[in-house]
């Protein structure tokens, strides 16, 4: 099942250097847009970014389609380029779409459009707890790292969803 990758995601697992976590959940293939990657300016970020892909945790994937394009173009004069490169992929190809931007106004109207699944960070963690890659100690150390730097997820434990 591929996903559409924002930056957004990129950046949460880069500030804790867990972009490895990526390519340790299938079948899920994470495919980042260029027009995404190109959001990563930092270049500690950058070179992290460029491993992830090395090792194939991460693809590049470009818009090749027309209908890819023409969503494109309409969504990017709402939301930034990476973000309606994802949306573009995720509409055309029936892909997931991978953000952690789906509270947003402008993403609501988006993201509203029938046939769109959304994963986001807390779901990418949720999925490494019961695939065994993370437990919900390291899931929660990283939720804590994530919520100093600002990225607020709207539950107490990860040990609260692993039973539901």
């Amino acid at each position: 099942m591929n996903v559409s990758t924002d930056a957004c995601i990129l950046i949460n697992l880069l500030r804790v250097h867990r972009l490895d976590l990526l390519g340790a959940v299938p079948p899920y293939v994470f495919c980042v847009p260029t027009e995404a990657l190109g959001e990563i300016t930092y270049p500690d970020q950058q070179a992290e970014l460029k491993e992830a892909l090395d090792r194939g945790w991460i693809q590049e994937t470009r818009l090749e389609a027309i209908a890819e394009l023409q969503i494109f173009t309409r969504a990017n004069e709402q939301l930034g380029s990476g973000e309606s490169a994802c949306l573009a992929l995720a509409q055309v190809r029936n892909w997931i779409l991978g953000t952690d931007d789906s509270k947003g106004a402008k993403w609501k109207k988006v993201i509203s459009v029938p046939g769109i699944r959304v994963l986001n960070t807390p779901g990418i963690l949720l999925l490494a707890i019961r695939q065994g890659v993370l437990t919900v100690e390291q899931a929660d150390e990283i939720k804590a790292l994530l919520e100093a730097n600002r990225f607020r997820m709207g539950f107490a434990s990860f040990r609260d969803l692993v039973n539901e």
